[in-house]
């Protein structure tokens, strides 16, 4: 591994993290505004679980991952993931 992927998996974490604290906090928002609704309450909570779970994941993937292109680390199909979890229709 070069120092330049090193430098784009990094960029790529904080980025992923960034993004999922951002989603946690709305996810605790609606938990507590939600509080008497048990079933909004126990999805959201599922949410939460989901997402920390993914999270580990790409953290795991990111570092994992051998390529010999840039641009592999460029992309953010990542977060597409991270969206059907936090889906509030589903």
């Amino acid at each position: 591994m070069n120092t330049s992927s090193k430098f784009y998996k990094i960029k790529l974490i904080k980025k992923l993290i960034a993004f999922v604290h951002e989603q946690r906090q709305i996810l605790l928002s609606e938990l507590i505004t939600n509080a008497t609704d048990p079933t909004i309450f126990n999805r959201r909570c599922q949410m939460l679980q989901q997402l920390n779970l993914y999270e580990n994941q790409l953290v795991a993937k990111i570092y994992n991952f051998e390529t010999d292109s840039i641009d592999d680390l460029q992309q953010n199909y990542l977060f597409d993931g991270i969206n059907l979890i936090l889906n509030r229709s589903a």
